[in-house]
């Protein structure tokens, strides 16, 4: 186990890789703001890559390095193919430094354009790989024979802002979740609830209700109802409206969206009401919810 050196503390001697540790945190995938790229001002192969900063990870796991340029880096394409053949050539923006590498640089970047493979027409040229600690800005389409480039001949190919978006939480107690709840045996002209069907919330709550499910009758035509209760004191809060089905079938409940404000310590009950038939009907409720505090 290693104790690493704190950074930016008074005296405190650490290598680059350390530093690399923030930007790492930061951006631990490519990131990118400006670097756009189009025809060189001085024209023919030149290509122009505008003032940019890109965060690029290191291939050796020490986190990411900023590199970042404040004027346009002018570049120079290889001459096109032949008529009849095309390529498309990467620019990249490469780390290059001995810890991380592995060469004699002492420490930079370049921001530089990798040759891709000719391919004769009809064939589709495909670009270049992109190197290791390199992260891809743009492709370049060269077409055969060209002398000079045009802004239709650039794809972007850089990543996302540098922007660090804002943590993501969500609100506590947040509850979700589906009950299913049986009820059979319901005579005529009787109900059978409320029944306590979603959780209890310890805070005040929004709660988003999908209510649904199936029913099914016995040897007689059957209307009923079903609804939600508060549990707590017998507020109705939603009623279904009658509905009526054939003896002896299995058909859908009437589907609802509900949404209901509880105070903390309060909760939904589920009834049915069975208005006539005979006995032998059975209903099998859903009720989808989310309960998110307020």
């Amino acid at each position: 186990m290693a104790r690493h050196a704190p950074l930016w503390t008074q005296g405190a001697t650490y290598p680059a890789s350390y530093d690399r540790d923030l930007p790492g945190a930061l951006w631990p995938t490519a990131r990118c703001d400006g670097a756009g790229a189009g025809p060189g001002a001085s024209g023919g192969m030149s290509i122009d890559v505008q003032p940019g900063r890109v965060a690029v990870p290191t291939s050796n796991n020490t986190g990411s390095a900023l590199c970042r340029w404040d004027g346009p880096e002018t570049l120079t394409l290889t001459p096109s193919p032949p008529a009849g053949s095309n390529r498309i050539d990467r620019v990249v923006c490469q780390l290059r430094a001995a810890d991380i590498d592995g060469g004699t640089d002492p420490g930079s970047f370049v921001v530089s354009a990798i040759d891709g493979a000719i391919a004769t027409s009809p064939a589709v040229p495909v670009a270049p790989a992109t190197p290791a600690n390199a992260v891809a800005l743009w492709d370049v389409y060269v077409g055969g024979g060209v002398a000079t480039l045009v802004p239709a001949n650039f794809t972007s190919q850089r990543p996302s802002s540098l922007v660090v978006p804002a943590p993501v939480t969500l609100p506590p107690s947040l509850l979700m979740g589906v009950q299913d709840h049986t009820r059979g045996s319901i005579a005529a002209g009787t109900s059978n609830g409320p029944t306590r069907v979603l959780p209890t919330p310890t805070v005040p709550s929004l709660c988003m209700l999908l209510l649904g499910g199936q029913q099914g009758f016995g040897a007689a035509a059957t209307t009923a109802n079903y609804g939600l209760v508060r549990a707590d004191n017998q507020q109705e809060i939603f009623r279904s409206g009658a509905f009526q089905a054939a003896a002896a079938t299995t058909t859908p409940l009437p589907s609802r969206f509900v949404m209901v404000n509880l105070a903390a310590g309060q909760s939904l009950g589920l009834y049915i009401n069975v208005t006539t038939s005979g006995s032998n009907n059975y209903f099998n409720p859903y009720v989808g919810y989310i309960i998110a505090p307020t």
